[in-house]
């Protein structure tokens, strides 16, 4: 429930306009998704950014849904796309394993795998794709640096700061940390593009 501006919540027909979406979802609704076997799947997990959604599946993958104007749904950026009229609920399959979890930050999401590994999309521009270059991507990609060979089995995300937790109990984080949310943050620790 909630804004629906952008079609976050998927898409929901309003009963005077068949042609248009309801901006506001006021009491729980079910969302569809493209499922190929409705009624042997099951939703594990779904998280919220500002305007788009992301719904990890047992068997079928992960859905993103809304507003994608910075690749955050993981699929090309449509140039004028109109998303309080979208109907799109996009299947994400870029991913090398088994997505296990998913968050979304403010424009951007990450994806853990049953491989330890972290994936990115979306906008860049203050590190938080952990890339390590300021731009949008528009399709899943996997992160390096520090996390080049390291398992990780937590992600966390809040606006445009981001955090993971190795199985050894490391902490990694990446993003934008004007509050100091990554209090080790110095001029060494910064990357320059």
């Amino acid at each position: 429930m909630g804004l629906n501006k952008d079609s976050q919540l998927g898409f929901h027909r309003s009963r005077k306009d068949k042609a248009k979406g309801y901006e506001y979802v006021l009491e729980p609704s079910a969302v569809p998704l493209p499922l190929d076997r409705p009624q042997e799947t099951q939703v594990l997990q779904v998280s919220c950014g500002r305007a788009h959604s992301l719904v990890l599946t047992d068997s079928e993958g992960v859905f993103s849904m809304g507003n994608n104007s910075y690749g955050q749904c993981g699929r090309k950026v449509v140039e004028n796309e109109i998303y309080s009229e979208s109907h799109k609920v996009h299947r994400m399959q870029d991913f090398d394993g088994r997505v296990v979890q998913v968050a979304c930050g403010q424009d951007h999401s990450l994806f853990l795998t049953d491989k330890g590994e972290v994936y990115s999309c979306g906008w860049g521009a203050d590190g938080q794709t952990g890339l390590g270059h300021y731009n949008i991507t528009s399709v899943p990609t996997r992160l390096g640096g520090d996390l080049a060979g390291v398992s990780v089995v937590q992600v966390a995300t809040y606006g445009d700061c981001c955090l993971a937790v190795s199985a050894d109990g490391g902490l990694f984080g990446w993003g934008n940390s004007e509050y100091l949310q990554l209090a080790s943050v110095t001029d060494s620790t910064q990357y320059d593009t």
